[in-house]
């Protein structure tokens, strides 16, 4: 299932906090994100204006980390301003931030909670590779004071309290109090075992203690897209009968031929296969291995491990990685059950390994690395002016490469992200770099880090700076592009007033024409856009303070496409002064 559809809430309950993790972050695939945290009412359909009330619902509710120099933007949507707050780039000092894990908490109207873990191979991208996901629900138990429910989550804890201290830029008190409420939540969690399944323990690896994970058994099956042979050696030492190894055929020529001899067994996936399903199907073709599995059979069980580590040693030793073991009987989790669950996707591939390595994989790796670096530097996007506006970005800390003209040394330039002109390295020291006669829908804190080798290999990453002065308007301006008529505003009014309470009672929205229709109210009626907003103010909803700042700005910036309608204002100021007068904020 997809990974939007395992964050959805269950039935009667809303986010209360995400915290997600990822190695690469593609910021198109995040703006969707938020759409399986709001209302079922908020969908993909309602395009740009569906997405930003999404956002704005989860902007304070959602907080993704991402290892610096990994974000890609993939779009040209301006509505990626408001993933800004949520998003926060990280460095971890032995190796790569590697985990793909989601920490959930959902709640509803009587105060109940429940929580949901998810420990993915899957990054926060579009990519369309063969994954594992598991989920895991739970909630904490009145006696909450469980020595083993502490025990079990403690890594899980580590890690959650570890996050904010690996930002690039410090996280804000509130989202740091946030994040570290939540971790204390979290260790009194009572899990439910997946069907046919019990929860052992869960492992994170690269963080003060290393787990010690038992790959001893009798056969095992190790599947990873990467794989190193002193990693494999290590994996394979406990293991007294064959390991079968399925990975990627260039990683499996590549591995040392001492590390393929012996009782092993090599195969890929057959693409073939894949494509044939595809075709019977109609479904849209995976493409490629990026899964991790270890599993090892041990008399009539079996231990699985899945989730974020390749079969390296960077995996298992330097990376922050999650692997999450579970056992089961052998005949249904076991080595041969997974192998003819995944039936003619799997084919032998023998191979004697010492291939070269690809030099081009080389370049890339190359590159990645100065892009990694350039994008852990604390920059700092400062604006001024009144609008047009000037950005100045600097960085608090040295520039690598900056005066580095060695023979060989890649070229790197610098651009805020949409804009067109690139910057030299070296602009970002002393004074920093000036942008001037900038729109104020193009300020942004996201800085393009662009990498050329002297082959033509070119590589790109995001990185995001602290924004200074960031204009109040900011936002506004950005959805007011996208109010293009009077019926995309009043659309986005009844997505930015919609009334949703747990269950099916309490749920009011306008349909298109701007008439107000909802749980028990006959469309046909005549209960029009001003009852809607009485309404809204008889609940005190938070997003009339919403729309007060929008429909402020479009007013002050009308011109002749002005897409308020005419009487609208009046309209709007007796609601907002009833708003007051029922105890609604003013500000």
């Amino acid at each position: 299932m997809a990974l939007t559809e395992q964050l959805a809430p269950p039935p009667g309950f809303e986010l209360i906090h995400a915290v997600g993790t990822t190695f690469t972050l593609d910021l198109e695939t995040a703006l969707s994100v938020p759409l399986s945290f709001a209302s079922r009412r908020i969908t993909a359909e309602d395009g740009e204006l569906g997405i930003f009330e999404a956002l704005r619902r989860s902007t304070e509710k959602v907080d993704i980390f991402a290892q610096a120099g990994a974000l890609s933007a993939g779009t040209q949507s301006k509505l990626v301003a408001f993933l800004e707050a949520m998003v926060h780039p990280v460095t971890h000092p032995s190796g790569l931030f590697h985990p793909k894990v989601w920490f959930l908490e959902y709640g509803n109207d009587d105060d109940e909670c429940v929580y949901r873990f998810l420990c993915a191979s899957r990054n926060l991208t579009s990519d369309r590779s063969w994954d594992v996901i598991l989920r895991l629900d739970g909630e904490i138990p009145d006696d909450r004071d469980s020595a083993e429910a502490r025990e079990m989550n403690a890594s899980l804890v580590e890690l959650l309290r570890a996050l904010p201290t690996m930002a690039v830029h410090p996280l804000g008190e509130d989202r740091r109090a946030r994040v570290d409420a939540l971790a204390e939540r979290w260790s009194e969690i009572v899990w439910e075992n997946p069907p046919g399944l019990e929860l052992l323990e869960f492992h994170v690896f690269g963080l003060q203690v290393p787990p010690e994970p038992d790959l001893e058994g009798s056969q095992a099956l190790v599947i990873s897209p990467f794989v190193s042979g002193e990693q494999l050696d290590t994996m394979r030492a406990g293991v007294t009968g064959h390991t079968i190894l399925l990975s990627r055929a260039d990683s499996l020529d590549q591995l040392e031929p001492a590390s393929l001899t012996g009782r092993i067994e090599t195969r890929v996936l057959y693409e073939m296969a894949d494509e044939d399903a595809v075709q019977d199907q109609g479904s849209e073709r995976l493409v490629g291995l990026h899964a991790k599995v270890v599993v090892v059979d041990y008399h009539h069980s079996s231990r699985m491990f899945l989730g974020s580590a390749n079969a390296t040693v960077a995996g298992w030793g330097h990376n922050v990685e999650v692997m999450v073991e579970l056992e089961g009987r052998r005949r249904t989790v076991g080595t041969k059950a997974v192998l003819e669950a995944m039936g003619e996707l799997v084919e032998d591939y023998p191979t004697e390994g010492g291939g070269p390595a690809d030099p081009s994989e080389d370049v890339r790796w190359m590159l990645d690395g100065v892009l990694r670096e350039l994008a852990a530097l604390r920059l700092t996007v400062t604006v001024t002016g009144s609008g047009p506006y000037e950005l100045r970005v600097t960085s608090a800390d040295p520039v690598p490469g900056a005066r580095d003209n060695a023979a060989g040394a890649p070229t790197v330039r610098w651009r805020p992200l949409r804009h067109s002109a690139e910057y030299e390295i070296s602009e970002l020291g002393g004074e920093g770099g000036v942008i001037t006669n900038v729109a104020l829908a193009e300020v942004t804190p996201f800085i393009e880090f662009i990498a050329r080798h002297a082959d033509g290999t070119t590589r790109r990453t995001l990185a995001l700076a602290h924004l200074e002065g960031d204009p109040p308007d900011r936002g506004q301006a950005i959805i007011a592009e996208q109010l293009t008529s009077r019926e995309a505003l009043v659309q986005l009014l009844r997505l930015m007033l919609e009334l949703t309470r747990s269950g099916s009672a309490g749920s009011w929205i306008f349909d298109r024409r701007g008439q107000f229709a909802g749980a028990g109210v006959d469309p046909g009626s005549g209960v029009g856009l001003f009852e809607a907003l009485l309404r809204a103010v008889a609940v005190g909803h938070e997003g009339l303070e919403e729309v007060r700042k929008l429909i402020d700005y479009l007013s002050r910036h009308a011109g002749d496409d002005a897409v308020v309608p005419e009487g609208f204002e009046s309209l709007w100021a007796a609601v907002w002064s009833a708003h007051e007068l029922a105890g609604g904020e003013s500000s």
